[in-house]
């Protein structure tokens, strides 16, 4: 009982403090880096890149908003507040991803130019 009550105790202090912090705290960001364009061995017909592409996403749960010649659009959605929409664009051997739009994820552009957003998604975006 008395474990339990001491545990408690420490739980209720965490969500305090949290509760106490200001909102600018709470609103943690970073630096939007885009990862490196990737450049692949062989060259591949548009089908089988998109569909790499597209493959690729899936299995880290990214969803397909739209495809163009050159160009797949994807989106990660972390439950109904967070979201990330990022473009793939390729060629025969290469791809880019770079950031496009999001919800939740605090994104800004400084008055230097510099565009800052939540840490996570900078993980969600790695190859």
């Amino acid at each position: 009982m008395k474990f339990n009550l001491f545990a408690r105790s420490h739980l209720i202090m965490a969500a305090l403090t949290l509760c106490l912090l200001p909102p600018a705290v709470l609103a943690r960001s970073t630096e939007l880096v885009e990862p490196d364009p990737v450049t692949i061995s062989c060259s591949l017909p548009a089908e089988k890149m998109q569909e790499g592409i597209k493959n690729g996403g899936a299995m880290r749960h990214w969803m397909v908003v739209s495809q163009n010649p050159g160009n797949t659009e994807l989106r990660y959605a972390k439950g109904s507040k967070h979201a990330i929409t990022v473009n793939v664009s390729y060629t025969a051997n290469t791809f880019a991803i770079t950031y496009k739009d999001s919800s939740g994820l605090n994104y800004a552009v400084k008055d230097d130019g510099t565009r800052r957003i939540h840490p996570r998604p900078i993980g969600w975006m790695k190859i």
